[in-house]
C-alpha cells in the first residue's frame, strides 16, 4: 500500500505475481463459459428433451413390475351351443434367477422342477443363470395336476425363485370332428388355420396386465402402488354347423374310405338349400385338432419316416398342410351328374325342350365331336328313348348332351352367369 502525498488518500499498487493469477481466473472462468457450460446445457437437453421419454421408460422398469393377463379365448359352437372348441385353465412355469439365494438352491430348484416337469435339469439349470431377470419361462400350457406338484414343491421349500401364472390352453372335445373347418391355434393362442385363424380379432380378447411397484431387490410393494387392467375376454362364434348331421356325415364318409380305399381323400357337405347354411362340412382323412402337428396318416407317416434324414422335414410340413387344407371349399370341383339340373333348369326356363315328351335317345354312348362320351348304362342299348323326366332319373349322359345342344350355347352360357357360377362362394 502506498500513500498519494497529492491526495493524502492510500492506493493499492497490484504486483506481478497477483496479475498472473487474475489472468489466470479469467482465461478458467473463460473456458468454463465456452466449454463447459455449453456441455452442460446438452446434457441437460438429452436428459430432459431429447431422450426423456427413453429414460423415463427405463426408469419405471428398474422401479415397476409388469405382468400380463392372459384373456380366455372365445369358445365355438354348433348350432345348438355343443361346445366344439374350448380354452381350459393352464399355468406357465417360470424362474426368476435373481430371487434365487445361490447356486444351491439353484441347483435344487432345477432338479426338482426337471423331475415334476420330465424335462432335462442343465435345460432348466441354464435359466437360472441369468441373476438379473426375474422372468424365465420353463414349461407353458402345464395341466393342473403337474403345476399343482410344482405348487407344493416351491411351497414346501419355500422357493421365491419359482413362479406359476395362470394361462388358457386350446382344446377341442370331440378331437377330428370338424377338424378341416375349425382349424387350431398355437402356443400363444393364435389362430393358424380355419375358422380360428379366420376370427382371430373376435375370438383372442384384448391382455390385461398388472403393474406393481418393486423395491430395489425386485419385489413386489402391492401396498405402494399397484394398477391393475383386467383382460377382455374373447367373443365366441355359434356356426350353423349341427354337430349331429356333422358325425352322420364323418361316419358315412370314413366308411366310404374304408370300402374304396380314395388315394385323394373323400369329402361331403351338407347344406340347407333354402337357406345355404351348412349343417355339415367334412372330409377323410383328417387331422387331431389336439395334436394338429401330427400326421394322422400312418402310411405317409411311415413314408416320410423312411425318406433320407435331410428330407424328412420338408416332407413332415407338406404332409401337414395337406391335412390341414379344408378341401371342400379350397379345391377345384368339377361337379359332375349334379350339373344336369343346370342343363334342364335352362333349358325348361327357354322352353327349348318338352318336360314329357320322349325325344332324347340313348344308345349306350354319344359322339361329339369326335369324342364317344359313355353312358353309365352301356348294355342293352343304353337307355333307349326318354322324356326329359326320365333322363333326369336316369341321370342319362347322351340325354343330357341332347338337351344341352337344343338350349344352344348362347342359352346355356346365359344361365350358367345367372346361377352365380362364375362368382365368388362367399363362404368364409
Amino acid at each position: 500500500t502506498r500513500r498519494d502525498y497529492e491526495t493524502g488518500n492510500n492506493r493499492m499498487e497490484m504486483k506481478p505475481y497477483d496479475r498472473k493469477t487474475l489472468l489466470r481466473t479469467m482465461v478458467v472462468t473463460g473456458v468454463i463459459v465456452l466449454i463447459v457450460v455449453p456441455v452442460l446445457f446438452y446434457s441437460l437437453y438429452k436428459i430432459q428433451i431429447r431422450d426423456a421419454e427413453t429414460l423415463q421408460s427405463r426408469a419405471i422398469a428398474q422401479q415397476t413390475r409388469d405382468m400380463l393377463v392372459s384373456p380366455v379365448r372365445g369358445a365355438i359352437y354348433d348350432r345348438n351351443m355343443t361346445a366344439l372348441a374350448l380354452s381350459a385353465t393352464v399355468e406357465t412355469i417360470v424362474i426368476s434367477p435373481a430371487e434365487i439365494k445361490d447356486e444351491a438352491e439353484a441347483e435344487f430348484t432345477a432338479r426338482g422342477l426337471a423331475e415334476i416337469l420330465d424335462m432335462d435339469y442343465e435345460t432348466i439349470l441354464k435359466k437360472t443363470t441369468n441373476k438379473k431377470s426375474y422372468y424365465e419361462i420353463v414349461a407353458r400350457k402345464v395341466d393342473k395336476e403337474v403345476s399343482d406338484a410344482v405348487r407344493e414343491f416351491k411351497t414346501e421349500n419355500k422357493l421365491a425363485g419359482i413362479k406359476l401364472f395362470e394361462d388358457t390352453k386350446r382344446y377341442y372335445p370331440y378331437s377330428t370332428l370338424l377338424s378341416n373347418v375349425i382349424g387350431f391355434t398355437n402356443y400363444d393362442n393364435e389362430g393358424q388355420y380355419g375358422l380360428e385363424m379366420k376370427y382371430e380379432e373376435v375370438l383372442k380378447g384384448v391382455v390385461g396386465r398388472v403393474i406393481t411397484a418393486k423395491d430395489r431387490d425386485g419385489n413386489a410393494m402391492s401396498f405402494y402402488f399397484e394398477q391393475y387392467n383386467d383382460a377382455q375376454d374373447g367373443m365366441s362364434l355359434v356356426l350353423t354347423v349341427d354337430y349331429g348331421v356333422q358325425e352322420i356325415l364323418e361316419k358315412h364318409l370314413e366308411v366310404a374310405l374304408a370300402e374304396n380305399g380314395c388315394d385323394e381323400g373323400v369329402l361331403g357337405i351338407v347344406m340347407n338349400p333354402k337357406t345355404g347354411e351348412i349343417l355339415a362340412m367334412a372330409q377323410k382323412g383328417d387331422y387331431d385338432l389336439n395334436n394338429p402337428r401330427t400326421v394322422n396318416d400312418e402310411e405317409i407317416l411311415n413314408s416320410i419316416l423312411a425318406a433320407p434324414e435331410d428330407e424328412r422335414s420338408e416332407l413332415m410340413l407338406e404332409a401337414m398342410m395337406e391335412q390341414w387344407r379344408n378341401k371342400a371349399i379350397q379345391e377345384p370341383y368339377e361337379p359332375g351328374s349334379v350339373f344336369k339340373i343346370i342343363t334342364a333348369s335352362a333349358a325348361l326356363d327357354t322352353g327349348s325342350v318338352p318336360m314329357d315328351v320322349p325325344m332324347f335317345y340313348c344308345m349306350g354312348y354319344k359322339e361329339v365331336a369326335g369324342n364317344r362320351i359313355h353312358c353309365w348304362k352301356r348294355t342293352n342299348g343304353g337307355h333307349d328313348m326318354q322324356t326329359l323326366v326320365e333322363a333326369m332319373k336316369h341321370s342319362c349322359n347322351p340325354a343330357f348332351i341332347e338337351v344341352g345342344q337344343q338350349t344352344g350355347a348362347e342359352n346355356f352360357t346365359t344361365y350358367f352367369d345367372r346361377f352365380g357360377l362364375g362368382d365368388l362362394t362367399g363362404i368364409d
